[in-house]
């Protein structure tokens, strides 16, 4: 019993040996898993580590207290043996709850692992949205500029066809008024013609070189119908109502050479009867002289109207020449000069008639007269449908504007509402001036908002041109200049972005926000110094 005893004994020195060999392994072989496991987590691979030279401090206490009880089973003989073997087993109690430890401090070691590559994750999706934030926004300013530029020329070209049918309106409103003169001139004359009736014959070859003048005018306002286009709807339905307008003028002209016609038949068979009366008829040649001479005012007369009938035939056509469906108006203004054509060869034939009665010059120059007035009430319609001409440009005006506004509005609002999710903006209503780049003098400006971002300015001075994309802002006493480039142009407003160091930037917001009237005074003083 003794020498069983004696050779399972051991000696201080070796018990503390096994004990620190033992932590000792077992702390390398933890740091050895972890640094295979986790090669990339410095945080993951320090924390077993330090948890296992824990453990192995944590031993070391331990073998101070059970160092004395081994001393007293080395003094104590034979009869400790069954000490040591106590001893023995709480150590194999102690080595398996290392074990447990052990699995325990490395599900902790996976979880930091876990929790790391989760915050990589996070970060890389952080960074992607960062990215893409930027992208949008770019997008942004470049539909706005692309949508403003489009609007821009749309707007100028339907503005300068606006402009143009105005400026034939207004011509069709003063050709309108002189018809309307002239229709009146022409019902006072009717009016004299009773008591002017001379030269008869001498009216009647006027008339038939009138007559030619027409045909000619007639073949040009035909060439001149080829070319017309096509406007808006509205426009159409109005230049209808002119065309309706000017071929009650044709009817009216058509009236008056009837009757001019015969009249001169009545001079001829007035001067043929006084010429066989003999010395009878003398008194009757007095009549027939009067009718010729009031029929050579009636020629005179429908001279004049035509020549103002053809102007305003003219201006039609070069008012509609954009209109397509005129086209059908026009072939009707045709075949009412062919008419005419055809009514000029009667004329021609029936100037060698022209004789009758005295008594029936009195009532075709009565006729004459409420034909000058029906041309006066056709023109002064014609007025009234050349102002509804130019009531319906403006109207078309304000709406192309109005879309253009609504337009910037929601491509604004997108870009406000982007550039808020980005950076805070701040209202304030201070001044400054800004120089564009390629001019020479400087523009006053006052600024409606701010943030790191950029700006939004009222330009006070005269805008500068679209072609003027980039700039620099004036920022306090000491002249401190900022760069920017233009985003969007909204009526007398410039959406600008900076473009230069932030920390400029930043101590340029510092010095907006220390200008404002509720503004403290605070220690960003000091930073406003930068900008006097």
């Amino acid at each position: 019993m003794n020498n069983y005893a004696v050779g399972r004994k051991l000696s201080g020195g070796q018990i503390m040996t096994l004990i620190f060999t033992a932590f000792g392994a077992n702390t390398l072989l933890m740091a050895v898993v972890l640094l295979f496991e986790n090669a990339f987590l410095s945080t993951a691979f320090l924390l077993p580590v330090l948890i296992s030279g824990a453990i192995t401090t944590a031993a070391f206490f331990v073998w101070r207290r059970l160092h004395p009880l081994i001393v007293h089973i080395e003094d104590g003989g034979n009869d400790q043996t069954a000490e040591i073997e106590n001893l023995r087993a709480l150590l194999e109690l102690e080595q398996a709850s290392l074990k447990e430890q052990k699995q325990e401090f490395r599900q902790v070691a996976m979880r930091a692992s876990l929790a790391d590559e989760i915050q990589h994750q996070v970060q890389d999706e952080m960074d992607f949205l960062k990215d893409f934030a930027g992208q949008t926004k770019t997008s942004l300013f470049k539909m706005a500029d692309s949508i403003d530029i489009e609007l821009q020329e749309n707007i100028e070209n339907i503005t300068n066809h606006a402009e143009k049918a105005n400026a034939i309106a207004a011509q069709l409103t003063g050709s309108a008024r002189t018809v309307g003169d002239k229709s009146d001139s022409v019902a006072a004359g009717a009016a004299q013609a009773l008591d002017n009736t001379t030269n008869v014959q001498k009216s009647t070859e006027n008339l038939q070189a009138a007559v030619d003048t027409i045909t000619r005018q007639m073949e040009q306002s035909t060439e001149l119908t080829q070319e017309a286009v096509t406007i808006s709807d509205e426009t159409q339905k109005t230049i209808g109502g002119l065309e309706e307008a000017a071929q009650g003028i044709g009817e009216i002209i058509g009236l008056i050479s009837n009757i001019a016609n015969q009249t001169n038949l009545l001079a001829l068979n007035a001067t043929i009867e006084a010429a066989r009366a003999g010395e009878a008829g003398k008194g009757f040649a007095v009549v027939a002289s009067e009718v010729k001479g009031l029929a050579s005012q009636t020629t005179q007369s429908i001279g004049d109207i035509t020549e103002h009938v053809e102007g305003i035939q003219m201006k039609v056509a070069a008012a509609v020449k954009d209109i397509d469906r005129i086209k059908r108006s026009i072939d009707k203004v045709q075949a009412s000069s062919d008419v005419i054509r055809e009514e000029v060869t009667r004329q021609r034939a029936a100037t060698r008639d022209i004789a009758d009665s005295a008594d029936r010059a009195q009532a075709s120059v009565q006729m004459v007269t409420m034909g000058a007035r029906d041309i006066s009430t056709v023109a002064s319609g014609n007025a009234t449908i050349v102002k509804e001409i130019n009531d319906i440009s403006e109207e078309l005006a304000r709406q192309v504007q109005l879309i253009r506004k609504n337009m910037m509005d929601i491509v604004n609002c997108a870009l406000v509402e982007n550039d808020r999710r980005n950076t805070e903006r701040h209202r304030t209503s201070s001044t400054s001036t800004i120089i564009m780049e390629g001019q020479e003098n400087s523009m006053t400006v006052q600024v409606v908002d701010y943030s790191m971002g950029g700006l939004q300015i009222r330009v006070i001075d005269p805008m500068p041109p679209k072609s003027c994309t980039k700039g620099r802002i004036m920022a306090g006493g000491a002249e401190t200049e900022i760069n920017f480039e233009v985003r969007s142009v909204h009526d007398d407003i410039l959406h600008v972005e900076f473009s230069d160091d932030v920390e400029l930037i930043r101590l340029y917001n510092v010095y907006l926000k220390a200008k404002l009237p509720d503004a403290e005074d605070t220690d960003v003083m000091e930073e406003v110094e930068l900008f006097g």
